[in-house]
């Protein structure tokens, strides 16, 4: 059967293979549903993208189907594997680990802003895995990079999962065509005409996920600002604070230049030096607010 929206049900076999146990989820895209492997017995996780993402076959369709295949090809400890990918009805069902945890949303709604140590073993694992996202050839993109899309591990490792917005950067491109993202997680320039997306754009997202994880605040909520740190916690480290700021910047270029800079600031500041990136006295001084465009 088939529910309301087009999705399948629990008890459904998909590719008489995959027997949908029950939801997961829900995701920009479409839903999340833990289904079991019939042929292995294993359960994995299956991202059921919805109808008007995945598009009639032909081109909208084929442009999908070659991200997804990039995303496949990827192998990195920090995030999810894609094992299969079936289509039902032209939609597209994407098959991956199933990745058991908390999210660091969820993290931070029950526990409050996090300590810092904690923080800084995140946010290294979150640069290395942008690292690596950005040396493929093409780069990929993840563009939604927040709390919510990043899984607490019980061995205290974090998964990055959820890569339904992410694109391979098209070095010709003058724009991205479609406004993606997480309202007060997104860059300015995600918000279309404002230029492509490029790593400097997950840069963005990783600083306000951090001040959202140091802070216990999120930006996509009222008042829509993000502070200097040090005005909400006086002991969060200065230099921590200024990469936050850097990483925030509405400029890209004042941002940090790619992942691989990002992590030489955060080791400074680990091992109890100054952050890297210089930030201007009226930037400090002022509120960090979170625009959105008018469309």
């Amino acid at each position: 059967m088939k529910d309301s929206t087009g999705t399948v049900m629990p008890g459904d076999v998909i590719s008489d293979r995959y027997l949908v146990r029950g939801p997961l989820g829900r995701g920009g895209e479409g839903r999340v549903f833990r289904v079991t492997d019939l042929k292995l017995g294993k359960d994995w996780a299956m991202k059921v993208i919805a109808a008007e993402h995945s598009g009639p076959a032909g081109a909208e369709t084929g442009e999908l189907y070659r991200e997804v295949r990039t995303l496949r090809a990827l192998s990195h400890p920090n995030l999810p594997r894609i094992t299969d990918i079936v289509e039902i009805e032209c939609r597209l069902c994407i098959v991956m680990d199933l990745i058991e945890g908390r999210t660091l949303a969820d993290v931070v709604k029950e526990e409050g802003a996090q300590p810092q140590e904690k923080v800084l073993s995140w946010a290294r694992q979150l640069g290395e895995v942008l690292a690596y996202l950005h040396a493929r050839k093409p780069p990929v993109i993840y563009r939604d990079m927040k709390p919510g899309n990043i899984m607490l591990r019980p061995d205290g490792r974090i998964i990055l999962f959820d890569f339904g917005t992410a694109r391979e950067q098209k070095e010709k491109a003058p724009g991205d065509t479609v406004c993606l993202g997480t309202y007060g997680y997104a860059a300015p320039e995600q918000y279309g005409g404002s230029g492509q997306t490029s790593p400097r754009t997950d840069i963005y997202g990783l600083g306000a996920t951090l001040y959202h994880l140091l802070s216990g605040r999120s930006p996509s909520e009222p008042p829509y600002e993000m502070l200097p740190l040090r005005m909400i916690d006086p002991r969060i480290l200065p230099g921590l604070e200024r990469i936050v700021l850097t990483c925030t910047n509405k400029d890209p270029a004042l941002r940090y230049e790619n992942a691989e800079a990002f992590l030489d600031a955060l080791d400074r500041v680990r091992n109890g030096k100054a952050a890297g990136t210089r930030i201007a006295k009226k930037t400090r001084r002022h509120l960090h607010r979170v625009s959105v465009p008018v469309l």
